[in-house]
């Protein structure tokens, strides 16, 4: 007789909770949110001449909503204020089309696998801060 009351009552808040998920009124509002604490855990950069730097994961979001678009905006001179466009001009840069594998005899076999595109200095990707 006990354990069937107990069986009842599990019953009977189960079914509370199951239609009380289901009423859409009662669901908060989907809000956008960025945390005042998200911020880069790396913010000195050092790439080197000649070579891609990839810095990855380095955007700690501290959960906000995602997802979130990256660009480079307003770029300034650090010793006077002034605003440059040093980061987006574009350079002629060395991009491979085709995988190195290692297997290549000559320099004219690696050079046929890359091609020559125009890129900024600085490019960020806009999804993940990278």
């Amino acid at each position: 007789m006990r354990s069937g009351k107990l069986t009842y009552c599990v019953l009977i808040f189960g079914a509370i909770l199951l239609f009380s998920g289901a009423c859409r009124k009662w669901l908060p509002k989907d809000l956008d949110y960025i945390s005042k604490n998200a911020t880069y855990t790396q913010t000195v950069f050092q790439p080197i001449l000649g070579r891609t730097t990839l810095y990855s994961e380095i955007f700690n979001t501290d959960n906000s909503s995602i997802p979130l678009h990256f660009k480079i905006v307003n770029v300034r001179y650090a010793s006077t204020g002034k605003p440059s466009s040093d980061l987006e001009k574009e350079v002629p840069v060395l991009v491979w089309k085709q995988a190195y594998t290692g297997y290549e005899k000559s320099a004219a076999e690696i050079e046929a696998k890359r091609t020559m595109e125009n890129h900024p200095l600085w490019e960020i990707r806009p999804e993940s801060g990278d």
